[in-house]
């Protein structure tokens, strides 16, 4: 060897006088200096994108991109970290996604951090952070938080509504009323009627009050449960709020006047007056009779004799035959005494 300077990979063939140095296959170069080959088109494209091929030694190798491991087949394809917790540096509380040739980390909701340190995230420190109802109690969880409702409230916790009376509190209301909790306080709500004495409903008496009804002048209020009932009073029509006199003497099927009686219309009723020459209390009318009184004359003790009637003249016998009679009786009772 050191009388020719061949390199390692090649062949030396001595020749007269001197010698030939030929590389080696897999080897390139001029003998004295031998370099590994360069890779064929076919053993390149075998790599893939992700590789680059290299020789040495004339042993074709693959070398993967970083993220990027040799398969069976000897191409570089796509290593996933994330399937492999120690190929990856995300913390517990972050989201490990795979990319070509590496990853990512990102911190799950309700932490906060790089991907690789995350913190928890206090939602309860701030409201805008969290949904709980105002109502709801708000207690900080890893990653998270929960909502529970108020005493005397109920929900999810997102949303919080007045809870329901119990039967004891819905009792005392009463059938009149309705039972309601309003920030955990217990109310009863009275039916339209209705008013609240002593914690339970009872029914307000709107015709004790002009100002609770809308009952006319010339009506009749009558409380009910509840509300009220407006009648107009005898000799009155409409409907109890309004109510107009009803005039009974235009027709006498409304009034019990005798048909010798006038009628007179009255508020609410009417009056009936026998007519001239009647007698009676105006539903019953009877003619009335006027008795002309007797004229007898008295005569010596002996019975009452009526004057004869007039023989003489008209108007001058019967006269004169009267006072003659009158006459000679006077005398009889003179001579008497």
């Amino acid at each position: 060897d050191a009388l020719n300077t061949c390199d390692e990979n090649a062949t030396c063939t001595n020749t007269p006088g001197g010698y030939d140095c030929t590389c080696n296959e897999g080897y390139v170069g001029d003998g004295q200096v031998c370099g590994d080959r360069d890779c064929t088109d076919e053993e390149l494209e075998v790599c893939g994108e992700h590789g680059s091929c290299a020789v040495t030694d004339n042993v074709v190798e693959c070398v993967c991109a970083p993220g990027y491991a040799l398969n069976d087949q000897g191409t570089c394809v796509d290593v996933d970290e994330c399937a492999d917790e120690a190929l990856n540096t995300c913390d517990d509380n972050a989201i490990c996604t795979n990319s070509p040739g590496g990853y990512d980390c990102a911190c799950e909701a309700g932490f906060v951090g790089d991907g690789e340190s995350c913190e928890d995230i206090d939602e309860c420190a701030d409201a805008s952070l969290n949904t709980c109802d105002e109502n709801a109690t708000c207690t900080n969880t890893p990653g998270g938080y929960d909502c529970e409702c108020n005493e005397g409230y109920v929900g999810d916790g997102q949303a919080c509504g007045d809870r329901d009376c119990t039967d004891e509190e819905a009792e005392l209301c009463g059938e009149a009323g309705s039972c309601a909790v309003n920030d955990d306080v217990v109310l009863c709500v009275c039916d339209a009627g209705y008013e609240l004495v002593d914690g339970t409903c009872v029914d307000i008496d709107e015709c004790a009050d002009d100002a609770l009804n809308t009952c006319g002048e010339n009506s009749v209020c009558t409380n009910t449960p509840g509300g009220y009932d407006c009648a107009c009073a005898d000799g009155f029509a409409g409907d109890g709020e309004t109510c107009e006199d009803i005039d009974e003497c235009t027709d006498d099927s409304l009034n019990m006047c005798d048909e010798n009686a006038t009628c007179t219309n009255t508020p609410g009723g009417y009056d009936c007056t026998c007519a001239d020459g009647f007698v009676g209390d105006g539903a019953s009318c009877e003619e009335e009779v006027v008795e002309e009184p007797r004229r007898n004359i008295i005569t010596g003790g002996g019975p009452a004799c009526s004057a004869a009637p007039s023989t003489g003249a008209p108007g001058t016998g019967g006269g004169i035959a009267l006072i003659g009679a009158a006459l000679a009786g006077l005398a009889v009772l003179r001579r008497r005494r």
